[in-house]
């Protein structure tokens, strides 16, 4: 009879251990999350956008004494050169392409030196 008792007492611990222990779900906190996950089905929140900064307003780079506009930085037949002092006079392909043609100035990618840029 006492074995019977021990083995219902066991069993007993057992089940109230696993529906505890299933009431609780997953420990969230063990995989770094703070609350439940949404239900299925719910569409994921987009992220914040950043403010748009305003094309018009001229930029400047550390060091140098220029300063350009958005739009005069990504001309492609015409880059900004923010460091003129830094290099020999550039050939006209160079410094501004052939817009006839479509052919972009180097200095747009490659910087007005030739050695490229750090991208």
């Amino acid at each position: 009879m006492r074995r019977l008792i021990l083995v219902l007492m066991l069993g007993l611990v057992a089940v109230t251990a696993g529906v505890l222990a299933a009431a609780d779900g997953m420990p969230l906190w063990a995989y770094g999350y703070a609350a439940p996950p949404p239900p299925p089905g719910t569409p994921a929140a987009p992220p914040p956008a950043a403010p748009a900064r305003p094309p018009d307003v001229a930029r400047t780079v550390a060091g140098s004494s220029g300063s350009f506009t958005r739009a005069q930085i990504y001309n492609r037949f015409g880059p900004a050169d923010w460091f003129p002092s830094s290099h020999p006079p550039m050939p006209e392909i160079v410094a501004k392409g052939r817009e006839a043609a479509n052919v972009f100035a180097c200095s747009l990618c490659h910087l007005q030196h030739g050695r490229g840029r750090p991208e």
